[in-house]
């Protein structure tokens, strides 16, 4: 079963604000991945940079994300 749950708006906002610390090009590898669902090869393509910088940017965002944790 795939559980699914409503955020509140505060969080919501904690979440964004995160996102929006992250350097552009890093945001954009992100949002490219998560959200688009690319792989890393097809986010280099896309940027037109290697798949290993593509993976070097989502693990700092990664990172980023991991180390703001919401608490409610």
């Amino acid at each position: 079963m795939n559980a699914k749950r409503l955020i509140t708006a505060q969080e919501l906002a904690h979440w964004r604000a995160i996102l929006l610390q992250l350097k552009p090009r890093t945001l954009e590898i992100f949002l490219l991945i998560a959200v688009d669902r690319f792989n890393s090869k097809q986010a280099a393509s896309r940027l037109g940079v290697p798949a290993f910088w593509v993976r070097r940017h989502l693990l700092k965002a990664i990172e980023h994300i991991d180390q703001n944790p919401y608490v409610a």
